[in-house]
């Protein structure tokens, strides 16, 4: 469609807009901004909304000016004063006295239409409990590998970009034998594919997402001969990076303030043994809890007290209710005395005393008050510091003159610990602005070139169909599925949506294929050699990628290039990737049994060659007991137990066997010796690993056993009716 040639046409700017999100030429957006603030009087109150949304997602300098206009034009409308309010939280404007006034104002012109409702806490109780039971419920059918990431994104509102780059770089980020999240990205019951075309090779999103963490994506791009995109990627990307934005700027600013004050030497935690009382710590919170139990049990020499405001109040019943804390008195000062305390040792004016005290609550003094004392330890409670650290006009932070009069600042551990989460999350940011970016630039400069295509857009046929149209994931199987595309193959990173082969019918369905398949095809059978294959596979196992496959090459390789240091195998990287990602498995849970069982067999199948590789490549006997061995514990733990109890006796019994028995086969080798020594260790290793386990374990649940094929069926009855299922479902 051609642009409007009379600008004055309602339409032209949103078209420009469109134009520019579909097509990733973004930087047009903040030009139309620009030519907006020029012409305020000719902008609606909803046309300003809009501009000051985009100046606030490109950071520019029009913001503030445009909510205030906001505010002033729709001083008489709810929703504008909503919106005003909303967008000023968004653009870090909070301590600007008139904001809160926008939603106190929006508040009481509100009606039964909104867009302000009032709700008691019960009700919020209510709603977050209805809430947990909706959230346990798709993510049991996500661990189970029933939905589609995007499902889930739409019945919980989380961002897809949350579901895969933000947990894949925190996971990454994880050190070994911590709790990492899972990217349900590979299914367990498909197994390597391989890629014959990229004449045209369509690529969703979670694709996209994978290769750009993967730093591969330009590259992979151009080494395919066309690219299919769903109409929609790009706009679906511009609305996901609006996402990444921090909710709460002041939480992130005070987190900032505390780090430096942290470095500094001036804030420090209180001492960990200070854990909170079991008895009240339910009732008046664990922060406020620890803080009085250090300062009651610190001793006489230097006075200790907690800064908390009065009264205090917790969530009881679903109503904030104050809580008596009459056998704390004498080691309680509000918030008020510590800033009078300020002005009587000349660290803050009087001025500054009443500019801070319009901002701090708590103007009651505690019963049984103490007067502060030089050299006192003060410890804030979680929402007093956080007053504390907000900058203002003149003071940086209000903890700096605090120490600046003599005092100790210490705050408990686990708001400490909050405080490094919100910054740990700020780097998470802006590493996801950074790949979005990466992806947007790619793409457009792909569609400028004429190597990447956009799909026409999808008209929907049904309500379904509507609902689903934002998620271009979706799109991408619907052209898979009604031909007609010249597709070589969609290219999908969903453990939903890629465990079938092909999508349509057996004879013309298009192959579906995942990352994982791309850099086997470019990296080891590309003859670029297992290292640089190596290097990609383990950052998609550190990442948390479920079931990026395991094979005996992979095992075996990788214990065979480790050292051995006091008959123990020195880990290396490739040796916690591997770990890693079983540990993952098994803990998770996530392996349906007999759904995903060709995971799980071919794992186990990989480990006994594995360990008759490292047998018969072994310089010593005694060095081939070690290495197997390693091989040989991934297949212990209690973690692994969970399979029986989900899984039909006969096949866990009969797989370990199968496990068992190729162990047993003799070496191909020319030293008997060796191969005698390897048969012996085998007969110890079977009569105490986890085959007998198993076998145990299944005799003992007794379930009746059903076979392979009938999972084979079910796979062979194709992509359709399973899509249909599922549509059916969500529908």
């Amino acid at each position: 469609k051609e642009l409007p040639a009379d600008r004055s046409d309602p339409n032209w700017d949103n078209l420009r807009f469109n134009l520019a999100v579909v097509t990733g030429d973004w930087m047009k957006i903040p030009m139309m901004v620009a030519e907006g603030h020029d012409d305020l009087e000719g902008q609606s109150v909803r046309d300003l909304v809009e501009m000051a949304d985009r100046s606030i997602r490109f950071d520019l300098p029009y913001t503030k000016e445009l909510v205030h206009e906001i505010a002033d034009r729709g001083r008489d409308d709810p929703h504008a004063m909503a919106a005003a309010y909303w967008l000023a939280v968004s653009a870090e404007m909070e301590d600007d006295p008139t904001v809160g006034q926008w939603l106190r104002r929006a508040m009481a012109m509100s009606d039964e239409q909104g867009p302000m409702h009032e709700v008691s806490l019960s009700n919020v109780v209510t709603e977050v409990e209805a809430w947990r039971a909706r959230t346990t419920e798709v993510s049991e059918l996500l661990r189970r590998g029933e939905i589609p990431a995007c499902a889930v994104s739409q019945n919980l509102g989380i961002p897809l970009l949350d579901l895969t780059l933000r947990c894949a770089m925190q996971n990454a980020g994880t050190r070994a034998g911590r709790r990492r999240g899972v990217i349900a990205a590979y299914s367990g019951v498909r197994g390597e594919a391989t890629i014959h075309s990229t004449k045209c090779v369509g690529l969703g999103p979670s694709a996209l997402l994978t290769l750009s963490f993967l730093g591969i994506l330009q590259e992979a791009i151009e080494e395919m001969d066309g690219v299919l995109i769903p109409h929609g990627t790009l706009a679906w990307l511009y609305v996901e990076k609006a996402a990444i934005r921090f909710p709460q700027p002041s939480r992130l600013a005070a987190a900032k303030a505390a780090a430096q004050l942290s470095a500094d030497g001036i804030l420090q935690t209180a001492s960990k043994g200070s854990r909170a009382t079991p008895s009240r710590s339910d009732e008046i919170g664990r922060d406020l809890s620890s803080l009085l139990t250090a300062a009651r049990g610190a001793g006489e020499e230097t006075q200790h007290v907690v800064v908390a405001e009065n009264p205090h109040r917790t969530l009881a019943g679903g109503e904030m209710r104050p809580v008596d804390l009459s056998e704390h008195y004498g080691y309680l000062v509000s918030p008020r005395s510590v800033l009078r305390a300020l002005v009587d040792r000349f660290v803050l004016t009087p001025e500054e005393e009443h500019q801070v005290g319009r901002d701090l609550h708590g103007a009651e003094e505690w019963p049984e008050e103490p007067r502060l004392t030089p050299q006192s330890v003060l410890y804030f409670d979680a929402l007093t510091v956080a007053r504390f650290l907000m900058p203002r006009v003149g003071i940086s932070t209000l903890l700096r003159r605090v120490a600046d009069a003599g005092y100790s600042v210490r705050i408990s551990e686990e708001t400490m610990q909050d405080y490094r989460s919100l910054l740990l999350q700020e780097d998470l940011q802006r590493g996801m602005s950074t790949h979005v970016e990466e992806i947007r630039g790619v793409l457009k400069e792909g569609i400028a070139s004429g190597k990447v295509h956009l799909a026409a857009r999808p008209r929907p046929k049904t309500e379904y169909e509507a609902a689903t149209s934002r998620y271009p994931e979706l799109d991408l199987v619907r052209l898979a599925g009604e031909g007609g595309t010249g597709l070589s193959g969609v290219m999908i990173d969903d453990r939903y949506l890629n465990q079938y082969r092909s999508i349509g019918t057996e004879a013309g369905g298009v192959p579906v294929w995942t990352t994982w398949d791309w850099i086997r095809r470019k990296l080891l059978l590309g003859g670029h050699g297992r290292k640089d294959f190596a290097e990609k596979a383990n950052s998609l196992r550190n990442a948390g990628y479920l079931f990026a496959p395991l094979t005996s090459e992979d095992l075996a390789g990788a214990v065979m290039a480790a050292e051995i240091e006091d008959g123990q195998l020195r880990l290396t990287s490739d040796l916690v990737a591997v770990r890693g990602q079983v540990e993952l498995v098994r803990e998770s849970r996530c392996l349906q049994i007999p759904g995903e069982a060709s995971w799980l067999r071919k794992f186990i199948g990989g480990c006994a060659d594995a360990i008759r590789e490292v047998w018969s490549e072994s310089t010593t006997e005694d060095e081939a007991v070690v290495r197997a061995e390693w091989i040989g514990g991934l297949l212990s733990g209690d973690g692994w137990t969970i399979f029986p109890r989900e899984a039909e006796s006969r096949w866990v019994s009969s797989v370990m066997t199968e496990y068992a028995e190729s162990l047993r086969r003799p070496l191909l080798m020319s030293r008997d010796s060796r191969s005698g020594r390897y048969l012996q260790w085998v007969e110890r290793s079977v009569s105490k690993g986890p085959e007998s386990r198993f076998a145990q374990e299944a005799r003992d649940l007794g379930t009746k056993a059903v076979r392979w094929r009938r999972l084979s069926g079910w796979v062979r009855r194709g992509w359709s009716a399973a899509w249909l299922r599922w549509k059916s479902a969500a529908g």
